[in-house]
């Protein structure tokens, strides 16, 4: 390293000698490296075929996973420990094992070899999770949570279940499903693309469906509220909630 004493501080390449540590281990061709929220494991050999990430490195937790571009990966099994996975232009998997304990599903796309997964109920926010030619139109998502727990749940533009060839919820197909009493808000981005809905009943106590909610679904027909004229009228609802003008 090429180092230049300036004023007594000594200065390399690649600026303060100190900041030249390396902090980045590679372990069966998974690449950990330190976040503010603990380690985060990449992919460093695009090469590898399966990966299971260490649930905790060098005294500090694996709490997200980052793999993009994993050629020849086809099948990644998350560890407890983890929070949040981005998943992206990885051809050949065809198992994604997620864990009980993970929150957010930051990016899922470019997987054409995935045909089912199976979302635990403990996810919280779902990114980048959309149909293209090499997307996630073929995949079928079992979602472990209730229709309560899925309005929870927050949902990105390009976000959403959608995309999928199928949705179960709770073992159920999702075509017909009752929004439980209790219910305050049918958040954005929910059902936005998604086809296999057909119906959905609303109880009174929403007062606000979000922005596309139920934008291009095309076999909607509809949506029964269990409450006035008058209050429907009241409840707060986003931009192009309906593009279907039901």
């Amino acid at each position: 390293i090429c180092c230049l004493l300036l004023g007594g501080l000594v200065l390399s390449s690649c600026g303060l000698m100190a900041s030249c540590e390396k902090t980045d281990h590679v372990i069966d061709g998974i690449e950990y490296t330190r976040i503010p929220e603990g380690i985060m494991a990449m992919i460093d050999d695009p090469a590898i075929t399966q990966a299971s990430p260490l649930a905790e490195f060098d005294g500090e937790p694996v709490v997200k996973v980052d793999f993009w571009d994993g050629t020849d990966l086809e099948e990644l099994h998350l560890p407890s420990s983890v929070r949040e996975l981005s998943i992206k232009n990885c051809p050949s998997l065809r198992l994604l094992e997620l864990n009980d304990g993970l929150l957010e599903l930051s990016s899922l796309s470019g997987l054409p070899a995935l045909t089912e997964l199976t979302i635990p109920a403990s996810v919280r926010k779902v990114g980048t999770f959309y149909n293209n030619e090499n997307g996630t139109g073929g995949l079928t998502v079992y979602y472990e949570g209730s229709v309560e727990q899925m309005m929870n749940m927050e949902f990105s533009v390009v976000g959403g279940f959608g995309s999928c060839k199928a949705l179960y919820v709770d073992g159920e197909l999702f075509t017909d499903p009752v929004v439980p009493d209790g219910v305050s808000a049918i958040p954005a981005f929910t059902f936005t693309n998604m086809m296999q809905l057909k119906s959905i009943t609303l109880p009174s106590s929403v007062t606000n469906i979000g922005e596309e909610a139920f934008s291009g679904c095309r076999a909607l027909t509809d949506i029964y509220y269990q409450s006035t004229t008058l209050n429907w009228d009241m409840i707060g609802k986003g931009h192009a909630w309906n593009s279907n003008n039901l």
